[in-house]
């Protein structure tokens, strides 16, 4: 989830509506990012993360080892798997999946635009099916890439006459999807709802309920609305202002939990074909002195309600194996060290105003970009040209 907020009522009907603000742009995974919450629910991953910290959370593959040489790796497959139209589900079809991608490697319609795509690829050397239940991946030097990469196995009876360039956008994959997951992607109306119905193959039974219903909201108010009114049975993507109210509802359970997502806020070294409104932009040293008059712990406490962490590098503290906190070389929090080393830098107040100004005496005009998926604290405007959205607060900061 990219939110660490959310809350759940319990549904009595055995049908599960659950409402969200990420909206599905289509069912194909080599043409978007968008769809992970249909997604997951309809493919398999071959093995991924998961499977590899709880036993009962196997995808494609059941069984995997690497051999001395630590780049043979060799995988069994469910035996008598099937996809959920009833055909076999092989390991012919997760070779299908990875040389489908591997063959549009170089061409003019590369697979490098959707959940499915071609990263890490160019480290493998070979894919073998030696059975329909067994699988050889050799890799050119050692990598975790064949059991960590979360491709999403599709079968080889739908997509094999795909083309590449329809892969990467014209084939919607229209339901129902055609997987090995517990549940099928029955029905997609875009920006309203995708159901969900159980997949009456799948290798572990039956699930406990009788279908879902995926429920696109544009606004997280409207999630909030639906949990207390009852119409809806979870939400993500809620704010943590409304994860706040929501705890005093006695009729609402409220859930919380440390993830992996990180927040970021930048300001621009440079933009478009230009430089910045400053030369200053492009200067280490300021940048190193406006670090020191970042306040991250009123950030975490205003804009989060203290519901996040300080961020100290690309490592968040949850992966608590590989953190520091860099403690002895990290920049702090103090606006008299900012203003030191402003000085030391030549960025001084020339004119008396009580506002630096650049080396030049022209005015600094700091634009703040955050990422669309941070945390709602900012209005966001998309850049299309973007492969994941960004957005920017245009009003500009002056320097102090």
């Amino acid at each position: 989830m990219n939110s660490r907020a959310f809350a759940a009522r319990s549904c009595g009907d055995n049908i599960v509506r659950f409402g969200t603000t990420s909206a599905p742009d289509t069912m194909n995974p080599f043409a978007s990012w968008n769809s992970f919450w249909p997604w997951v629910f309809a493919y398999d991953w071959f093995v991924c993360v998961d499977a590899q910290r709880h036993p009962d959370r196997k995808g494609f593959a059941k069984d995997w080892s690497v051999a001395a040489d630590n780049v043979t790796w060799t995988f069994k497959v469910w035996p008598g798997m099937k996809w959920s139209d009833g055909q076999p589900a092989t390991a012919r079809d997760a070779a299908f999946t990875y040389n489908y991608l591997r063959g549009s490697m170089g061409t003019p319609n590369e697979l490098n635009v959707g959940y499915n795509n071609i990263t890490g690829l160019e480290n493998v050397e070979s894919i073998a099916v030696l059975d329909d239940e067994t699988l050889q991946i050799v890799t050119k030097t050692p990598t975790r890439w064949p059991i960590d990469n979360s491709t999403m196995i599709v079968p080889e009876h739908i997509w094999k006459d795909i083309s590449y360039a329809d892969a990467r956008g014209a084939f919607r994959n229209d339901p129902p999807l055609v997987g090995t997951g517990p549940m099928i992607v029955s029905e997609f109306q875009q920006d309203q709802f995708v159901r969900l119905t159980p997949n009456p193959y799948f290798r572990n039974g039956q699930p406990a309920i009788v279908g879902a219903i995926l429920q696109i909201f544009k606004t997280s108010d409207a999630l909030g609305a639906g949990l207390k009114s009852g119409s809806l049975d979870y939400a993500a993507n809620l704010t943590t202002a409304q994860w706040i109210d929501l705890s005093k509802n006695p009729d609402i359970v409220v859930g919380q939990q440390r993830i992996e997502q990180r927040d970021f806020l930048a300001f621009n070294t440079a933009f478009g074909k230009g430089a910045g409104s400053t030369k200053a932009l492009q200067d280490p040293k300021f940048r190193d002195a406006i670090g020191y008059a970042i306040d991250q712990k009123a950030i975490v406490d205003r804009a989060m309600h203290g519901q996040a962490e300080p961020g100290v590098g690309p490592i968040p503290p949850l992966l608590a194996e590989y953190y520091s906190d860099l403690s002895d070389i990290r920049r702090h929090f103090d606006l008299a060290e900012a203003g030191r080393r402003l000085d030391a830098a030549g960025y001084r107040d020339t004119d008396g105003d009580g506002v630096r100004e650049d080396k030049e005496g022209k005015s600094v005009q700091l634009e703040l970009v955050a990422s669309a998926n941070s945390g709602g604290t900012c209005r966001y405007r998309s850049r299309p040209s973007s492969s994941l959205p960004v957005g920017s607060n245009r009003s500009g900061f002056p320097c102090p």
